[in-house]
């Protein structure tokens, strides 16, 4: 069983990853020097795994390299100037990743990123968010101008890189786009909620009718909107007591759920309103956005192309403190060949993880 560790948070605003999404972390065989390596393969095989042409590559150059030694290495291209760092791995290899560059795999991920922070923070269902298609150089200046299609509407946004190594990333909405997200959703009754996302994690509501307490108000979000949108039944939720509205307060929830205990984290976030969080759900959506990552560090690895649709960790949320593992499946789109995959959640408050594929078909 191979298995590869994916470096870089997964939850939304940490869609950049290095050895997965920002370049190929490749390697390659250093001939007469480290330097000269690096050179070879930032100007041949990773060139054309990007589509770039015309790459010239200036490194450092590094006197008796040992294992573990780094150098920085530039190159010109026609999207910009590329940082590389180069790792000397052995006597004979080098491994070389881009710093600042965002394959076109990355720029979805981007994308993806970018709807979670926006329904996370505004509790709206965002139907697409277009950022352009990738390789593009990111520096910590950098704005990708995207168009975000939600409430009805097309809104500009604008999408910042703020750590290209931790793989953050900033959004930033028009103002008419806020206020109306703001408004509360009349349904023509008593009962108003705040308009929320759909298949996510969280929720955001204000108080509704026979709902006195933030307590009160959590439990029926969780046992309500959070259960329908995530797909779980038998949904019991429990949680500390909390009388009052104090803007800031936090408290946690459990709920009971057909798959297992599920812990929720609470904020009240105005007079009348809280936002709740899970802890412990990796929603559909996100097993999804799983696939596409775990995926990507595979085809890094192995220096294949499968294709989404050969890489299948199911379509159910799971509780990843009862389970940490998905069993997935990679079918070789050559030969039909399926292989047993596992996705193992190391880390569930950054997301990160570690995906290994078995070395011989079922």
């Amino acid at each position: 069983m191979r298995a590869w560790v994916k470096r870089a948070a997964l939850r939304p605003m940490a869609v950049i990853g290095v050895c997965t999404l920002a370049a190929a972390a490749c390697s390659f065989s250093i001939g007469d020097t480290a330097t000269n390596g690096a050179e070879s393969l930032i100007e041949g095989d990773l060139a054309d795994e990007l589509g770039l042409s015309g790459l010239e590559a200036d490194c450092e150059v590094i006197v008796s390299p040992e294992p573990g030694d780094t150098f920085t290495c530039t190159s010109d291209s026609e999207i910009g100037e590329i940082e590389w760092l180069a790792t000397v791995e052995d006597d004979e290899t080098v491994n070389v990743e881009s710093t600042n560059l965002v394959t076109a795999e990355g720029m979805d991920l981007i994308e993806s990123g970018a709807t979670g922070i926006v329904v996370d923070e505004y509790g709206v269902a965002v139907d697409g968010m277009e950022c352009g298609s990738g390789p593009v150089v990111v520096n910590p200046d950098t704005a990708l101008s995207c168009e975000m299609n939600a409430l009805g509407s097309a809104y500009s946004a604008t999408v910042t890189v703020t750590d290209f190594a931790a793989g953050d990333i900033q959004v930033i909405v028009p103002d008419e786009f806020i206020e109306l997200a703001a408004a509360p959703v009349d349904d023509g009754g008593d009962t108003t909620d705040a308009s929320t996302d759909e298949g996510t994690d969280d929720d955001t509501g204000t108080v509704i009718d026979g709902v006195e307490t933030p307590a009160e108000l959590a439990a029926a979000l969780i046992e309500g909107d959070l259960a329908v949108q995530a797909g779980l039944t038998g949904v019991e939720a429990a949680c500390d007591v909390a009388q009052t509205f104090d803007v800031g307060q936090q408290f946690e929830c459990v709920s009971t759920t057909d798959i297992g205990l599920v812990q929720w984290i609470v904020d009240i976030t105005g007079p009348t309103s809280v936002n709740v969080n899970s802890t412990n759900l990796v929603t559909a959506d996100n097993v999804t956005a799983i696939e596409v990552e775990a995926l990507s560090i595979i085809e890094t690895n192995t220096g294949q192309t499968f294709g989404i649709e050969n890489y299948d960790c199911g379509d159910s949320p799971v509780v990843i403190d009862i389970d940490p593992i998905l069993d997935c499946t990679l079918t070789d789109p050559a030969n039909g060949d399926v292989y047993d995959s596992e996705v193992e959640i190391t880390d569930p408050d950054t997301g990160s993880f570690v995906v290994s594929v078995s070395d011989t078909p079922r």
